[in-house]
C-alpha cells in the first residue's frame, strides 16, 4: 500500500457501553465515530444507569464485541475473587491469629 492509510480501517469508532444497574454485564448502548457525538448521547439519554464508559476500537463489530467481552470477563473474576475471599475471611483470619501466637 505504500504510504497511504486505509482511511476506513484506521478511523476511530466510539461506543458508549452501560451497566443499568449494580451486578449487571456491559452491553453496548450507542456508537459513531464522533466521540462528541457519544458524549452528548451518554448526557441526553443514560445519566440514570448505574455506570456507563466510552471505549474507542476500530469499527469491526468483532473487536467492539471483544473488548465488552474482555471488560465483562475481568469483571467475574473480580467479582470471584472477592466472593472467595468473603467466605474465607474467617479462615484467613484464624490463620493469622495462629500465626501470631
Amino acid at each position: 500500500m505504500g504510504k497511504f492509510k486505509n482511511v476506513v480501517t484506521d478511523r476511530k469508532y466510539h461506543t458508549l457501553l452501560v451497566k443499568y444497574e449494580k451486578g449487571d454485564k456491559w452491553e453496548i448502548a450507542f456508537g459513531d465515530f464522533d466521540k462528541k457525538v457519544v458524549q452528548q448521547e451518554e448526557l441526553d439519554s443514560y445519566m440514570d444507569v448505574y455506570q456507563a464508559l466510552i471505549i474507542t476500537t476500530s469499527e469491526e463489530q468483532v473487536e467492539i464485541d471483544s473488548k465488552v467481552k474482555r471488560f465483562n470477563d475481568a469483571e467475574d473474576l473480580m467479582m470471584a475473587v472477592d466472593r472467595f475471599e468473603m467466605q474465607n475471611q474467617e479462615k484467613i483470619d484464624e490463620l493469622w491469629q495462629e500465626e501470631g501466637q
